[in-house]
């Protein structure tokens, strides 16, 4: 999806996807922070956007269910949002952040070669499009982010009520 033009040129919309419960922990910090995705992995650390402007299947996220005691399986937007867990995302600017798609942070990053063809397997298997993978190898301030953030709401993308400063 393109935000319009800028100095002449069509700029893309960008989000990081996450659930509302980790939206509250990005404001209290000020930041979509750079870190690994799978922590002790040896991943780059950084901070991940998408260019779908539904839902980037990557995101899904192992919740524990209190009946059983074990993990879910990874859930996709509509899960999270029916097991009481809110999809939400966060636009960037692109103009203000310095973004590297999957194919330059596949030459970029340390990452061995079997961690990223992995993490390209599952996307895929998952109906994630890697074209629309982006990082920054920065934390994110939200100062550089768009307003509003969003929530999914089971239908759409609502706006929260929350101002980034």
């Amino acid at each position: 999806m393109r935000l319009g033009k800028v100095g002449g040129r069509s700029v893309n919309r960008y989000w990081h996807y996450t659930t509302l419960l980790a939206v509250k922990k990005i404001i209290a910090s000020g930041e979509i922070r750079a870190i690994a995705s799978v922590p002790q992995s040896g991943e780059t650390p950084g901070a991940w956007f998408s260019t779908n402007s539904q839902w980037e299947e990557t995101v899904r996220k192992v919740l524990l269910d209190t009946q059983t005691g074990k993990q879910t399986e990874p859930l996709s937007r509509d899960a999270l949002w029916a097991r009481g867990y809110p999809p939400a995302r966060i636009e960037v600017n692109p103009v203000l952040v310095n973004l590297h798609g999957w194919t330059k942070h596949k030459t970029m990053s340390e990452d061995s070669r079997k961690m990223l063809k992995n993490m390209e397997r599952v996307g895929r298997n998952w109906g994630a499009h890697p074209n629309e993978w982006f990082v920054s190898y920065e934390s994110v301030p939200l100062t550089k982010c768009l307003s509003p953030i969003e929530y999914w709401n089971g239908e759409k993308w609502v706006a929260v009520n929350v101002v980034i400063r």
